[in-house]
């Protein structure tokens, strides 16, 4: 299948992931039908279609129509709003539920479900990462500390006052490293921490992706994959080099072991997810299974812009 020309749905086609599969898509010779509130942002070309759906508050129907004629749907949705409102449970899990099911209503031969490392176990246990403590610690630490990691999170999801206080940890994390901590610094780190721990504004959003995993795990009335990000993915060069695991967290060092998390991360940027995913629709490995994929991210320096638009594929050979 690896040769042939599909027509491919991308949800989301003009965010952070959605943007670079669509690219990626399109420099492999496939047509592209992008899906979203404003699929056109992204720019035009001869074998890109944009198809207007709000997925937030549209219907089953809605989606099913712009699903017409697509041999693959590759599911980068993120509800719309910025900054904490858009990480809510109920909006997430309700756009899922209808595009699973618009997607067979549509009877699309293939669904590309890109998740959240959340739904992924912990090694050595049963434990799903967004339900361990030790992990979302060790989450925000590791976000924190790559200047790559942060500005992408702060470009995803705006400048609100959640996200503006992640400066402030990281420069008390620095402090720490560097031996000169105050005080206030170590204040900061505490107080970050314990509300990362009791109310995390991202958590909701992380959860509803573990929940949705449920939707696929043994769902045999339609052709599906999960592939969930690792922990550290963010913008990033384009190596088309990858690693695939099957349904757990990638770490470095002990692959078995999940015990001290911190700076064990794997992570891949939003170019070779999007490789992976572009390998995925056209060849099929995976199908029902849930996975993730994970490269070389020891260079911390941010991509120029996170998004990308059309007019980029002229730069790639």
């Amino acid at each position: 299948m690896g040769s042939e020309r599909l027509t491919i749905g991308v949800l989301g086609p003009s965010g952070m992931g959605g943007s670079h599969i669509t690219v990626e898509l399109l420099h492999r010779g496939h047509k592209v039908i992008g899906v979203s509130r404003k699929p056109a942002s992204i720019g035009s070309h001869s074998r890109y279609e944009p198809r207007s759906v709000d997925i937030d508050n549209g219907s089953v129907d809605d989606l099913s129509h712009a699903f017409r004629g697509l041999d693959v749907v590759i599911n980068a949705y993120g509800p719309h709003s910025s900054g904490a409102s858009a990480m809510k449970y109920a909006p997430y899990v309700e756009g899922t539920r209808k595009i699973i099911l618009a997607t067979k209503k549509a009877k699309v031969g293939y669904l590309i479900m890109i998740g959240g490392c959340g739904s992924l176990y912990l090694p050595g246990t049963q434990t799903c990462a967004v339900d361990s403590p030790e992990f979302w610690s060790a989450y925000w630490r590791s976000m924190v500390d790559n200047y790559a990691q942060l500005t992408y999170v702060e470009k995803r999801f705006g400048g609100g006052a959640e996200l503006q206080n992640l400066r402030g940890y990281r420069s008390a994390r620095i402090a720490l490293r560097e031996g000169r901590d105050t005080p206030e610094a170590k204040f900061v780190r505490d107080d970050h921490e314990r509300k990362s721990r009791e109310n995390d504004f991202a958590k909701s959003l992380i959860t509803a992706c573990r929940t949705c995993f449920l939707f696929f795990d043994g769902n045999s009335s339609f052709d599906w994959t999960f592939l969930s990000p690792p922990a550290a993915y963010r913008s990033g060069t384009r190596t088309g080099k990858y690693e695939t695991m099957l349904n757990y967290v990638p770490l470095k060092g002990d692959p078995e072991s999940s015990e001290d998390l911190e700076g064990r991360f794997k992570g891949i940027s939003t170019w070779d997810l999007a490789v992976a995913a572009a390998d995925e629709a056209e060849n099929r490995k995976h199908k029902d299974k849930h996975w993730t994929v994970f490269a070389d991210m020891d260079d911390d320096t941010p991509a120029p812009t996170p998004y990308i638009d059309l007019s980029y594929l002229s730069t790639l050979q």
